[in-house]
């Protein structure tokens, strides 16, 4: 036979299951609207999410350092991956 403790213990933790089953799609719903917002206005909570660009100082493409080993930079190819694709096909 088994203790009165143990019975309500065991009760409680049912409770607790069941609230947090209910709590899961309320969670699910305010997780969805707010990727909606973020994706929509770029904003969550009333926050701007976008970062304001500091325009940079453009990099070479292709450094030769002074050990004679070469650096390229790559970001303009991951800005606009169409236009590697583009430049290959007509053999610009």
């Amino acid at each position: 036979m088994r203790c009165v403790n143990e019975r309500l213990y065991d009760k409680n933790i049912r409770n607790y299951l069941e609230k947090l089953q209910q709590l899961q799609p309320l969670l699910t719903c305010i997780l969805l609207v707010m990727a909606i917002s973020i994706r929509r206005d770029g904003k969550a909570l009333g926050h701007d999410l976008k970062q304001q660009q500091v325009d940079s100082v453009k990099a070479e493409p292709m450094v030769v350092l002074e050990d004679g080993s070469v650096r390229s930079n790559t970001t303009e190819l991951a800005k606009r991956p169409y236009r590697l694709w583009w430049n290959c096909t007509l053999g610009d």
